[in-house]
């Protein structure tokens, strides 16, 4: 984020608070589409329109082993951007 001059509106510690279940949905609240980053490989889940998932679909994908929101958890608009790949941020914050 700082090499494309961004800062951050919120920052939350995932160890300080944690974002299970209910918690993790309520992430999703305004949200249209999802896009999950596990490694190399990325998912787009749109929470709008004829193609849509159930949050409740898409909420495992959210989670790591611990049953807590995967770090990091990027909201860009109505965009929320789940895990880490350099490629994928790149494209998607500029």
């Amino acid at each position: 984020m700082a090499r494309h001059g961004l800062t951050a509106g919120q920052v939350v510690d995932a160890k300080e608070e944690r974002f299970e279940g209910e918690a993790a949905l309520q992430v999703l609240k305004g949200i249209e589409d999802v896009l999950v980053l596990r490694g190399a490989k990325s998912t787009w889940f749109t929470l709008k329109g004829p193609r849509k998932v159930t949050p409740g679909e898409v909420l495992p994908r959210l989670l790591g082993p611990t049953g807590n929101l995967r770090a990091p958890t990027l909201r860009l608009g109505k965009v929320l951007m789940v895990g880490f790949a350099v490629s994928e941020w790149d494209s998607h914050i500029l």
